[in-house]
C-alpha cells in the first residue's frame, strides 16, 4: 500500500483504541497510545529501510544496463524522469529479471553500433555526393539510410551527371548573359545589323535524359547578301547587289569601309570585359585575311589570333570576327569553338563583315518589311489626318487617333523613326493643346436676331442672357489645356452633349479666347459653338457662391463679372449665366433656357422640341460678398451638392500669358473699343496735349474697380498691386474664432465686420465725391444714408459729416490753391497698371498729390502715424520689412502714383500728401509721405516678371470652386 493509505488505517486503528480506552479510563488511554505510537515508529523504520534497499537495487541495474533500462522505460511506457519514479514504477523494473536486462543490454549496444556505422556511411555519402543524393532522395522520397547506403553506385552516377548538368546550366546562362551584354551595345556600331541563333546545346539531366538548352548567339553584320534570285528585293537592293559581288567580296577586291573597323573596336571596348578575338580569313587565303584582320585590330588595341594558333582561350568570352560568312561557315565556326574550349565554357558574339540569309530568311525579312511598308503608309495617313483634325481645333479626335496610332505602332513592332514621328504628334499635340488650337472658321460678325426684351446688364438675376451688339466681330476661341474646372461643370457639359446630340453643335469644356496679345485668355465654363452658323457662340458660366478649398467669395456683386461679360459680349460672344445650384438641382430646365435663346436668335436650327417648351429656373437673385461669405460659413454649397470638399491638392495652375496667333491679331483689330457710358470725362486745360492723349486710353469701371485700356485691355489697380505683397486678413478663419468665444453664428460675425467696414468705405467714397463736387463747383452735402440688410444684421442711419466738412473747410484755408487735376486715372501701359489720385497740385514746374482718407487706423491720438503693426506683421516676399499697417499702404499707393506720373507723364513730384479728416478729431491731419524708392523698384520688377499676377491669381482662389 502507498504511504497515504499506510497512514490512514493506523489513524482509524488509533482512533478506535483512544474511543474504547475512554470507555476504560483514563489511564487505560494513555497506555494504549503509548503503545500504539511505538509500534507506529517501528514501522515507519521498517518501511524506509525497505524503501531504500528497492531503490538502491533500482540504481544498481540501472547504472550497469543503461541501454536496457532505456528500452524497458519505453516498454513500460514510463517518461517521466528519473526522480519522479513511484514505488510502484520501481517495483514494475525490478520485475525483468536479471538475464532478461544481461541479454537487452547486449542487443541494444549492437543496435547502436550498427546505427553508428550507417551514420556514418550516409555523412560521408552526403559529404560526397551531395548533388547525387538531394536527386535520389527526390526519386526515393521514403528511403532510409540503410536503402539509401546500398544504392551508393546509382547515388554517385546521379551526382555526376547532376555536377556536369549544373555545369553546363552555368555555361548556358553566362552565354545568355553575355548575349544580353552584347546586344545591348547595340549602339556602338550604328552600321551594324543584328540577327540570333539557338545552337545546338545539349544537356543531360541526373537521370541520363538529354535537355535541349538555349545558346543563343547575337551575330553582328555590316552588310548581308542572299544566293535566292527569284525573290523580290526591292527593298533590298544592297543585299540582292552585294550576291552579285560575292566573289569579289570574298577574294578581297572590294575594301571594306574604315569605319568597321572602328565600331568593331567600340563594341569590344563597351563590353567591358576581357575578350579573346578569333579572326577567320577569307575561303580562298585564309592567312592572308587573318592577317589583315590583326593589322588593322592591332592598330585599334586588339590582338587577334585564328583558331588554329589557339591552344587556351584567354578569356572565355570569345568575339569570332569573319569575312564573308555562310550559314554553314556559322555553325561549323561556332561549334568547332565551343568544341575545342569546352572545358572553358566559352561565351560567344560572331562579327561578319558580310553576313549570309538562307532563302527563308530572306523572304520572312521581305514579308516583314512590305508589312512595315504598308504600316507606314497607314501609320502617316492617320498622322496626316491628326494634322487636319489639329487644324481644325478637333481635339478629341486627334488625341484618339494618335492613341490609337501610337498603341498599333507599338504592337506591331513598327520602325523606331516612325515611333518616334508618333511621339513627336503626341508631343505636338500636348504643346500645342497647352497654348491652345485656333479654330479653323472663317472671320464671322453678329448677324443673327436680338430679343427686343432683355435684362438690364448692370441689374440682372439668374438665368441671364448678355447679347453682344449687332455687326460686332466674332472672335475666334482656341481648345486649350484646363488644370482644374469648377465642380459641377464637367457633368452639366456631359448633360448639354447628350441633349443636343445631333444638333450641330460643338459643346466645349476647353474653350479659351484670347482677345489681348500676351494676356489670360478667358477661359468659359462650358463653350457652345453652331457648326453651321459659326457666328453663334455661347459662353456658359456656372456661379458658384464661394471657393470649395479656399472659401473666398467669388460670383458676387462687383467682383468683376459684369465687366468681364461686356468684354466678352464687345467681341461677339453671348454670356449666358446660371448659379450652380440651379445647374445641379434643374439641368434640364438650364438646358431648356440655352435652348430657346438658340431657338430665338436662330430659328431654323434643329434642336430638341420638347426643351423649347420646357420651363426654365426659377429667377435667384445675386448675391453679395458678404453674403457668400455666410453661405460659406454655413457651408451652403456643400448641403445643396451633398458633398463634402475635402483638402485642396498640391496641384499648381499656371495661367500663363500667350501669345495671338496671326487670326488672333487680325481680329484684334477689327474689334470695336469698349466704352462706358459712366466713364468719367476730364475737362483738359490749353497746352496739355500730353496728358490728353493719354487721359483717352484709360477708362474707369466704378462698380467693379476695373480700368480698361484702349477699350479692350485690363489693367491691375494700384491698391490690388500693393494687396500682393501683404498677407490678407482670413476672415473666415477668425469669424468662426470669434464665433465660437461669444457662442453666436459665424454668419454673424462676418456681417458685423462687414457692416462696420461697408460703413467705412461709403462713407469714405461718399466724401470723395463732395470734395470732388466742392472743386467741381457743385453742391457739398454733409449727410449721407446708410443702410445695411443682412441676414443678421440689420442698419438703417444718416451719419454726418460735419465734422469732416469743417476740417475739409479749415484745409482750404491753409490751401489756397486750385487743383491741376482731381480724380484722376493715370496708368503705365508697361507694366499694365493703372490707379486713381484724389487731387494733385502743380506748383510752379512741380507737382505734389494729395489723397484724402476717412480712417481711424492711420493716425493716432496724437497726430503720428500708426507706423508699425501691433502684432508684429510685415509685408511679404520683397517687401518683408515693411510694417503691415494702412498707413504704409497707402504711402507705398501714393509712390506708386508717383512713380507713374514721372515716368509717363513727363511731370516731376515734389511732395506727396496723406490728409487725413476723421470725426474723432476736430483737426485735420496732413502726414507728408517718404520717397520709397527701394520699394517701388522692387514692386516694378514684380510687375514686369510676372509675380504680380502670379500672386493675384492666388489670393483670387481661382479654379478652386
Amino acid at each position: 500500500m502507498d504511504l497515504e493509505k499506510k497512514w490512514g488505517c493506523i489513524g482509524y486503528a488509533l482512533l478506535a483504541l483512544i474511543i474504547w480506552g475512554l470507555t476504560q479510563g483514563f489511564k487505560v488511554v494513555c497506555i494504549i497510545i503509548g503503545i500504539l505510537i511505538a509500534i507506529l515508529i517501528a514501522f515507519i523504520f521498517i518501511s524506509n529501510l525497505s524503501t531504500k534497499r528497492l531503490i538502491k537495487k533500482f540504481k544498481h541495474q540501472k547504472d550497469i544496463y543503461p541501454n536496457a533500462y532505456s528500452f524497458f522505460r519505453k516498454e513500460l511506457r514510463i517518461f517521466q524522469s528519473e526522480n519522479n519514479l513511484t514505488k510502484q514504477d520501481i517495483n514494475k523494473f525490478l520485475s525483468f529479471p536479471k538475464v532478461e536486462w544481461e541479454k537487452r543490454e547486449k542487443l541494444e549496444l549492437e543496435r547502436i553500433q550498427r546505427e553508428k556505422q550507417v551514420s556514418t556511411e550516409y555523412n560521408m555519402i552526403k559529404a560526397n555526393y551531395s548533388d547525387g543524393l538531394t536527386c535520389w532522395q527526390k526519386e526515393h522520397p521514403s528511403a532510409n539510410k540503410s536503402i539509401i547506403i546500398s544504392n551508393i553506385t546509382e547515388i554517385i552516377d546521379f551526382d555526376r551527371r547532376q555536377k556536369e548538368f549544373l555545369s553546363t546550366e552555368e555555361w548556358e546562362k553566362a552565354q545568355i548573359a553575355f548575349s544580353k551584354l552584347c546586344r545591348s551595345k547595340k549602339s556602338t556600331t550604328p552600321h551594324s545589323g543584328c540577327y540570333f541563333y539557338n545552337m545546338n546545346f545539349q544537356k543531360t539531366d541526373y537521370k541520363g535524359n538529354i535537355i535541349q538548352g538555349e545558346y543563343r548567339i547575337w551575330q553582328f553584320f555590316f552588310s548581308s547578301f542572299c544566293t535566292a534570285t527569284d525573290l523580290d528585293y526591292t527593298h533590298f537592293k544592297q543585299t540582292q547587289e552585294n550576291n552579285i559581288n560575292i566573289d569579289k567580296y570574298k577574294e578581297g577586291k572590294i575594301n571594306t569601309p574604315s569605319y568597321i573597323n572602328i565600331e568593331i573596336s567600340n563594341f569590344i571596348k563597351s563590353l567591358g570585359v576581357p575578350v579573346q578575338v578569333i579572326a577567320y580569313g577569307a575561303e580562298f587565303d585564309e592567312n592572308l585575311q587573318v592577317q589583315f584582320l590583326t593589322l588593322d585590330l592591332a592598330v585599334l588595341g586588339f590582338q587577334s589570333c585564328a583558331l588554329h594558333h589557339i591552344d587556351e582561350l584567354s578569356s572565355n568570352y570569345v568575339v569570332i570576327i569573319d569575312g564573308v560568312t555562310t550559314q554553314d561557315l556559322f555553325v561549323k565556326r561556332c561549334e568547332s569553338v565551343i568544341q575545342k574550349f569546352k572545358h572553358q565554357k566559352p561565351c560567344i558574339v560572331y562579327i561578319s563583315l558580310m553576313k549570309e540569309f538562307s532563302r527563308e530568311e530572306m523572304q520572312k525579312l521581305i514579308d516583314k518589311k512590305n508589312i512595315e511598308v504598308q504600316q507606314q503608309k497607314q501609320i502617316k495617313d492617320e498622322i496626316n489626318s491628326i494634322s487636319n483634325a489639329l487644324k481644325s481645333a478637333d481635339i478629341e479626335t486627334a488625341k484618339e487617333k494618335v492613341k490609337k496610332v501610337k498603341d498599333f505602332a507599338l504592337s506591331k513592332s513598327v520602325d523606331k523613326e516612325l515611333i518616334d514621328v508618333i511621339c513627336k504628334t503626341e508631343k505636338k499635340i500636348e504643346s500645342d493643346y497647352a497654348v491652345g488650337v485656333v479654330d479653323d472658321f472663317d472671320i464671322q460678325y453678329v448677324d443673327y436676331l436680338m430679343p427686343s426684351v432683355v435684362q438690364d446688364k448692370s441689374n440682372w438675376k439668374y438665368p441671364v442672357t448678355k447679347y453682344p451688339e449687332d455687326g460686332c466681330i466674332v472672335f475666334p476661341y482656341r481648345r486649350k489645356a484646363i488644370a482644374r474646372r469648377g465642380f459641377s461643370e464637367a457633368k452639366f457639359q456631359n448633360y448639354l452633349q447628350d441633349t443636343f446630340r445631333g444638333c450641330d453643335l460643338l459643346i466645349l469644356g476647353d474653350c479659351n479666347i484670347l482677345p489681348v496679345e500676351d494676356n489670360r485668355p478667358f477661359e468659359p465654363d462650358i463653350a457652345i459653338i453652331c457648326k453651321k452658323h459659326p457666328s453663334i457662340r455661347i459662353d456658359i458660366e456656372i456661379d458658384e457662391p464661394y471657393a470649395a478649398f479656399t472659401r473666398k467669395p467669388i460670383h458676387y456683386i462687383g467682383c468683376g463679372d459684369d465687366f468681364r461679360d461686356a468684354l466678352l459680349n464687345n467681341i461677339g460672344w453671348i454670356v449666358i449665366r446660371f448659379t450652380e445650384y440651379q445647374v445641379f438641382s434643374n439641368p434640364k430646365g438650364c438646358a431648356a433656357f440655352i435652348a430657346q435663346v438658340l431657338h430665338y436668335i436662330q430659328p431654323s436650327m434643329v434642336l430638341p422640341i420638347d426643351f423649347l417648351s420646357c420651363s426654365t429656373p426659377k429667377e435667384i437673385e445675386r448675391w453679395t460678398e458678404i453674403e457668400a461669405k455666410v453661405m460659406a460659413s454655413e457651408n451652403t454649397r456643400e448641403k445643396y451638392l451633398n458633398h463634402e470638399f475635402g483638402i485642396v491638392d498640391n496641384e499648381k495652375l499656371e495661367i500663363a500669358d500667350i501669345t495671338q496667333t496671326e487670326k488672333e491679331r487680325v481680329c484684334a483689330k477689327r474689334m470695336k473699343p469698349l466704352v462706358f457710358s459712366s466713364n468719367r470725362k476730364v475737362n483738359y486745360k490749353i497746352g496739355e496735349p500730353v496728358f490728353c492723349e493719354k487721359d483717352v486710353h484709360i477708362q474707369f469701371y466704378p462698380q467693379e474697380h476695373i480700368y480698361l485700356y484702349d477699350g479692350q485691355e485690363q489693367f491691375i489697380p494700384v491698391s490690388s498691386v500693393i494687396s500682393c505683397f501683404f498677407k490678407p486678413f482670413d476672415s473666415y478663419y477668425w469669424s468662426e474664432y470669434k464665433a465660437n468665444q461669444r457662442n453666436i453664428s459665424q454668419g454673424q460675425i462676418l456681417e458685423e465686420w462687414d457692416s462696420k467696414g461697408a460703413c467705412s468705405r461709403d462713407v469714405g467714397t461718399f466724401m470723395h465725391q463732395q470734395i470732388e463736387n466742392y472743386y467741381k463747383g457743385l453742391p457739398y452735402q454733409q449727410e449721407f444714408s446708410f443702410k445695411y440688410d443682412g441676414k443678421y444684421v440689420h442698419i438703417e442711419e444718416q451719419i454726418s459729416l460735419e465734422l469732416e466738412y469743417m476740417q475739409f473747410i479749415e484745409f482750404l484755408e491753409n490751401h489756397k490753391f486750385k487743383p491741376f487735376r482731381t480724380e484722376w486715372a493715370i496708368y503705365d501701359d508697361e507694366l499694365k497698371i493703372a490707379g486713381t489720385i484724389d487731387m494733385i497740385h502743380k506748383r510752379g514746374d512741380v507737382f505734389d498729390i494729395y489723397d484724402w482718407k476717412r480712417s481711424h487706423r492711420i493716425v493716432d491720438f496724437w497726430g503720428k502715424p500708426i507706423a508699425v503693426n501691433n502684432y508684429g506683421e510685415k509685408g511679404l516676399g520683397e517687401l518683408n520689412q515693411i510694417e503691415d499697417t494702412p498707413y504704409w499702404h497707402y504711402c507705398i499707393q501714393q509712390n506708386l502714383y508717383r512713380y507713374i506720373l514721372e515716368r509717363n507723364y513727363d511731370i516731376i513730384i515734389e511732395k506727396m500728401y496723406l490728409v487725413v479728416f476723421c470725426d474723432d478729431t476736430n483737426e485735420y491731419r496732413k502726414l507728408e509721405v517718404p520717397r520709397m524708392d527701394e520699394v517701388i523698384i522692387s514692386i516694378v520688377k514684380s510687375c514686369k516678371n510676372g509675380t504680380v499676377k502670379k500672386r493675384l491669381i492666388t489670393l483670387q482662389g481661382e479654379n478652386l470652386s
